[in-house]
């Protein structure tokens, strides 16, 4: 639930807060970041979870809970705000090309996958809005964007509800 901070700063008109998106990209293809140097990455932290990248719609980088996400150009559509299928879009900024030519050298049965948070600045560690875990599908390389569908998890597998209802023990769910 979201803090009375950030319920007042969705609904003033004028608020000193700002709100930022942390985006946590997962792979298991991506390297395993303890492994690298500084010379190895020059921009990328290596306070990263191996297979994770770390990413903030914001200027400069913020904190949350122990993991340092960098400031990167970055639009999310969240469902059932966008046009496509599953409605929900993520748009990178390649101006640099280096997210590009990562994802070139992913093999192509790679998954990745998208968790997006959304806080204040000023608290980075507390979560005011957490969104689906979305899985990138169709993803288009252009020459200083990069555009994905997100699609929804997959939730064949879960179980049903496995309640059973009569009229004789449950008339209220069967009105007369």
């Amino acid at each position: 639930m979201p803090s009375p901070r950030f319920l007042h700063h969705a609904t003033a008109q004028v608020s000193d807060d700002v709100d930022v998106i942390l985006l946590r990209l997962s792979c298991s293809d991506f390297p395993d970041w303890s492994d690298l140097t500084d010379e190895d990455v020059e921009d990328f932290p290596l306070d990263w979870d191996p297979g994770t990248m770390y990413f903030v719609s914001n200027t400069e980088a913020i904190t949350s809970r122990g993991h340092t996400y960098i400031p990167w150009m970055f639009e999310l559509t969240p469902p059932s705000q966008g046009s496509g299928p599953s409605g929900s879009t993520l748009r990178f900024e390649n101006i640099d090309r280096r997210i590009g030519d990562a994802i070139k050298l992913l093999p192509s049965s790679a998954e990745i996958f998208v968790a997006a948070e959304m806080v204040l600045a000023e608290t980075p560690d507390i979560i005011e809005q957490n969104f689906t875990r979305f899985k990138l599908t169709v993803i288009q390389l252009q020459q200083l964007t990069i555009e994905a569908s997100l699609a929804p998890p997959n939730d064949a597998l879960e179980p049903f509800c496995s309640f059973i209802y009569e009229p004789a023990f449950t008339p209220g769910v069967f009105p007369q």
